[in-house]
């Protein structure tokens, strides 16, 4: 899906596609797990997509819920 922001196509992009790939995949869950673990930080657009509580934290509660929402999609 895109969006038209100043005539503009930008991408949109679902909760938990924290790669920004247009998927929700075990690249996700890889991607989250790195920015907990001080690794590899993820973008302010990609840490908005990694917070599925929506508690404005990005933390081990939304990781837990990126992993059900991909076991639930299999």
């Amino acid at each position: 899906f895109y969006s038209v922001v100043d005539g503009l196509e930008e991408p949109v992009y679902a909760m938990g596609d924290t790669n920004m790939d247009s998927k929700i995949s075990v690249n996700d869950i890889i991607a989250l797990q790195k920015h907990l673990l001080l690794t590899k930080k993820l973008s302010a657009s990609a840490c908005k997509l990694a917070d599925l509580n929506e508690d404005g934290v990005v933390n081990a509660f939304d990781l837990a819920f990126l992993k059900k929402q991909i076991l639930a999609k299999s």
